[in-house]
């Protein structure tokens, strides 16, 4: 085994493993809301601590088609928070309208698409920089 064998093969599965969960996470955030219905939401406050201070996971208050208010707090933590009373754009579910997400980078799956993206690049390139020099060594 070539000196420089376990330095490329060990990073680079780790990073592609690791930026294919990230790319996983992503996707199954973000492809089931394709088809949803949007709105405009509101950023409201569900903790009383700090009542100026936005919360780390926002919780979101929205109207749906059926003429419902609809109130969802986030699964995606975000620092800063979005602060209270800010209108977001909102994407809701139209046959379940309980179901939805804020509609920003951070929130829809997007920041995990780019960084698993990202991170799975450098272990594929780790892999292909291991394979060319087996290759040019071996021949």
């Amino acid at each position: 085994m070539p000196p420089y064998f376990l330095p490329l093969i060990i990073p680079g599965g780790v990073l592609t493993l690791l930026g294919a969960f990230f790319l996983t996470i992503g996707l199954i955030r973000k492809l089931p809301t394709r088809h949803w219905e949007a709105t405009v939401g509101q950023v409201v406050k569900k903790g009383k601590l700090f009542p100026g201070l936005p919360d780390s996971s926002p919780t979101f208050r929205y109207m749906a088609h059926d003429g419902q208010t609809y109130e969802r707090t986030s699964l995606i933590t975000q620092r800063p928070g979005i602060p209270p009373g800010r209108n977001v754009p909102v994407l809701y579910h139209p046959e379940n309208p309980k179901r939805a997400v804020i509609n920003t980078f951070a929130q829809n799956g997007s920041a995990f698409i780019l960084i698993g993206s990202i991170i799975m690049g450098v272990g594929l390139i780790l892999f292909i920089i291991l394979l060319a020099l087996l290759f040019s060594n071996g021949s």
